[in-house]
């Protein structure tokens, strides 16, 4: 399981992250991942940049709280933080 992160500035293929997100008004869910793949921004006008990241160590209850608050209905207003965890700074997303 995992998802695609739009960013302009993505982590390179390997970097470990702590992502944090949620629905307004719910407190954060923190997932482990790795970013798996990288679509660059580009010249011919990419309209899609960003990175691929794969979850790593989620229980069912992770997995289930993350299941829910992914509902199509609510994918526009969740916003992320990834952090990586190999690094000292941290870039934001919109998932």
């Amino acid at each position: 399981m995992g998802i695609f992160i739009y960013s302009e500035d993505p982590f390179p293929v390997g970097t470990e992250l702590t992502l944090r997100f949620g629905p307004p008004g719910q407190e954060p869910l923190e997932v482990r991942g790795a970013v798996t793949w990288v679509n660059p921004v580009r010249q011919d006008g990419n309209i899609n940049p960003g990175m691929g990241v794969r979850f790593e160590g989620m229980t069912p209850e992770i997995r289930e709280r993350l299941w829910t608050s992914c509902t199509p209905s609510r994918t526009s207003t969740i916003r992320a933080k990834a952090s990586s965890t190999s690094e000292s700074s941290s870039r934001r997303g919109l998932l």
